[in-house]
């Protein structure tokens, strides 16, 4: 059972879907988007433009692998989809994230504490051309994972004292 995010080419919609194959992925897809079954669809990988086609491969991706559905005339674009919208794909590895955050450091923000953590402890080419920038992205990111926990330990307590 493989357990996806689908989005439409535009990036707009975006649904759940539990799918034991390829073909009830696509009949899904089809109904949340509204498409005939005369309609030529792909389904493909968000991160890196794979096209499923083998139910194998569907049960191997991660849970919440980010899928888009793409129309006949549509194509996977690395810049559209790469990161989604409001999520950094989870199948990135650490490095590869770090490298998105380089490319817009809003993209910080998005991060789950997980993610962030990875970040930290990613190693560092000392000869890269990017290491001093990759450096303060690390520092960005404990900071950023330090007032995360500051503020879920004052919203604790503050839960605390208002429920005494």
């Amino acid at each position: 059972m493989a357990v996806v995010k689908i989005t439409d080419f535009e990036g707009i919609r975006k649904a759940g879907i539990v799918a034991n194959s390829v073909s009830q992925l696509h009949e899904k897809a089809r109904k949340i988007f509204s498409i005939t079954n005369d309609e030529e669809v792909k389904i493909v990988l968000a991160s890196d433009g794979t096209l499923i086609v083998d139910d194998e491969f569907l049960q191997h991706l991660p849970k919440d692998s980010l899928v888009v559905l793409l129309r006949k005339r549509e194509q996977w674009e690395l810049s559209k989809f790469r990161v989604a919208e409001d999520e950094i794909d989870a199948n990135l590895s650490p490095f590869s994230i770090l490298q998105l955050v380089a490319g817009d450091p809003s993209k910080m923000l998005l991060l789950d504490d997980i993610q962030l953590e990875l970040i930290c402890e990613c190693d560092l080419d000392t000869d890269s051309a990017r290491y001093s920038l990759y450096e303060r992205i690390q520092d960005s990111c404990q900071r950023l994972l330090a007032d995360r926990r500051d503020s879920r330990e004052v919203s604790d307590l503050v839960k605390m004292l208002t429920d005494n």
